[in-house]
Formats: C-alpha cells, structure tokens, sequence
C-alpha cells in the first residue's frame, strides 16, 4: 500500500469520479426538462386562459435553457463548470416552481417545489450550490405566501418545504459521504492495475 498516497493514482480517480458526476449532472438536467413539462402542462390545464401567455414561453425557454445544458454537458468539463450548470439548472427549475406557485395561488403546487429541492440534495456535488438552491426555495416560497391569500395550510406547506431541505441536506451529506468512499476505492484499482501492470512487465522480462 506504499502507493496509495501517489498522487498520480488520485488524480487519475479523481478524473474518473468527476466523468461519473458529470454524467449524473446530465441526467440531472434532463430530470428537471421532463419535470418542469410536465408541471407545466399541468398547470396550463387548471388555470384560466390568461395565464397561458406566461407559462407558454416560459415553458418554452426553460426547455430550451434545460437542453442547452444537456447538450453542453455532453462534452468532458471542468467540475466547477459542472456544479455550476447543476446548479444553475436547479435554481431555473426552483424560480419555475415558484412562479406557477405565484400564478395559481394554491399552496398544494408547493410539491413541484419540494421535488427539485430533494433533488438537488442528491445530484448537486457542491454544498455551496444546494444550500444557495435551499435557500432561494424557503426564502422564494415564503415571499410568495406572504403575497398571496391568506390560507389556513400555510404552516403545513410551510413545514413541508422545511422538511424537504433537512432531507435534501441529508440525502447530500450521505452521498458526499459514499463519493468519498467510492474515490477511496478508484484509488485502490488505479493502484492494483498499476501494480498487475508492473507485475506482468516484470514476468515478461524474466521470461526473456
């Protein structure tokens, strides 16, 4: 195990790691696409016709913004670009959710919200990133209750955004948990190939 603190072989697994994230971050973003088409053809189909002038492009331009980042995600890139088109991508999806909240003014569409919340917690790799997400959910959602009618289940929906974070928050600090077990375990095979590789070099040379 004397080489296990080469940092040739952690580099090497870390490289391996951040393709393994930044795919996960693709699928991410196609997650929230589908997500936020769905949210929003539902919402097309309950509220009043004057609300399709909003929601229609609004649709539109988040579907557009969604594959952009699919697209450009397709192609190996620095892993501060990736949390930074991860989170990006969470906090477009947050401001939609809060705006068909806004919009329909039933606090029952607060679920939209708590998705993408949970979400995140599990596919953002940076802290940063999902707390400024967590925190423009609670401090977005708390500023279009206090402008909306009043209704009896705001302590309710209230509690539920704040659960869906302590999960979120959760679900991250065991997955950078396993993450760092799992870059343990690259570094591990990225010394017993080298070791296998060395091994056989010397086998062939002795046979010669």
């Amino acid at each position: 195990f004397q080489n296990m603190g080469d940092p040739s072989f952690r580099l090497a697994a870390q490289a391996e790691l951040d393709r393994l994230v930044q795919g996960r971050t693709r699928l991410f973003c196609l997650g929230l696409a589908v997500l936020n088409a769905v949210a929003g053809l539902v919402h097309l189909a309950f509220q009043p016709l004057q609300h399709f002038k909003i929601e229609a492009p609004l649709a539109v331009l988040t579907l557009g913004a969604m594959g952009f980042l699919v697209h450009w995600l397709g192609k190996p890139r620095a892993p501060f670009l990736v949390d930074f088109a991860a989170g990006t991508a969470a906090l477009l999806a947050v401001a939609v959710a809060l705006l068909h909240l806004s919009l329909s003014g039933n606090l029952q569409d607060t679920t939209h919200l708590l998705l993408i919340v949970v979400g995140a917690g599990f596919f953002l790799y940076s802290f940063a990133w999902f707390l400024l997400v967590a925190a423009f959910s609670a401090l977005g959602w708390i500023g279009v209750h206090l402008a909306g009618p009043p209704s009896d289940s705001g302590l309710h929906y209230g509690v539920e955004v704040g659960t869906a974070i302590l999960l979120g928050l959760l679900i991250h600090a065991a997955r950078s948990f396993l993450l760092k077990k799992f870059l343990e375990l690259l570094i591990q095979k990225q010394r017993h190939q080298s070791e296998q590789t060395r091994i056989t070099a010397d086998l062939r040379e002795a046979l010669d």
